[in-house]
């Protein structure tokens, strides 16, 4: 079960609070990204544009990767790197396929 705040300021402005079946998606994106290369995230938050936000950070290489899950399933990813301040890689996941994403942000 995911633990996170929806402000109530976004409910009167319209945003959608994240589905059952998206925070499901979210759940499996996790564990995914645990079991295969032992990430924890960082911190679980709705996203304004309907949805949840995943965030990750590597000390390694002082990067950051946010994987988005929307309402309507669809994922996206990017890597900053937070010594540059800017993105290094952005992609719409397919599949689940963060083989792209995780190369940038691991290496």
């Amino acid at each position: 079960m995911l633990i996170y705040y929806f402000p109530i300021e976004w409910l009167k402005k319209g945003i959608e609070y994240p589905t059952r079946l998206t925070e499901d998606k979210t759940e499996d994106i996790i564990c995914k990204l645990q079991y295969l290369y032992n990430l924890q995230p960082k911190e679980i938050l709705p996203s304004i544009e309907g949805g949840l936000l995943i965030s990750y950070f590597n000390e390694k290489n002082i990067k950051t990767l946010k994987i988005e899950v929307y309402n309507d399933f669809d994922v996206a990813a990017i890597v900053i790197d937070e010594k540059e301040c800017k993105p290094t890689i952005s992609e719409d996941i397919e599949n689940l396929n963060f083989d792209t994403i995780l190369n940038e942000f691991l290496s």
